[in-house]
């Protein structure tokens, strides 16, 4: 009795294929969520970036001999909260005259996943 070759996969054939398929599938999927979430980072850095400097950029326009050495300095950085994060700015203006420079420090932190994001932008200013 001849056997007749029948042309087609095995059951195994199959499942080792199917099971080829989910572990690349699986690999794809966890490295298009991982660019996912260091993109949602960047974006947040970014932006605290961008907030930092704008601050920077508001404290170069105070009259130094009035406001910043001045008794009564105060300066109340914009209050900037979108969908994504909440920014806090604490901005360090330091009065010592260090040879007719003072320094500003800003630092902005904010929440991302259950982790503390923070940024510091630091610059000296003559005064």
């Amino acid at each position: 009795m001849k056997w007749r070759s029948k042309k087609g996969f095995t059951l195994i054939e199959l499942m080792v294929a199917v099971a080829i398929l989910l572990v690349s599938s699986l690999a794809l999927l966890s490295g298009f969520l991982g660019s996912m979430f260091l993109n949602d980072s960047s974006n947040h850095l970014t932006t605290a970036v961008n907030y930092a400097q704008y601050v920077l950029e508001q404290v170069r326009e105070l009259d130094y001999n009035t406001d910043i050495y001045g008794a009564n300095f105060s300066y109340t950085p914009p209050s900037i909260t979108n969908s994504y994060e909440t920014v806090v700015f604490t901005p360090a203006i330091e009065k010592t005259d260090m040879g007719g420079y003072s320094k500003v420090t800003i630092n902005i932190t904010w929440q991302e996943k259950q982790q503390e994001g923070s940024y510091s932008l630091a610059t000296y200013f003559s005064g």
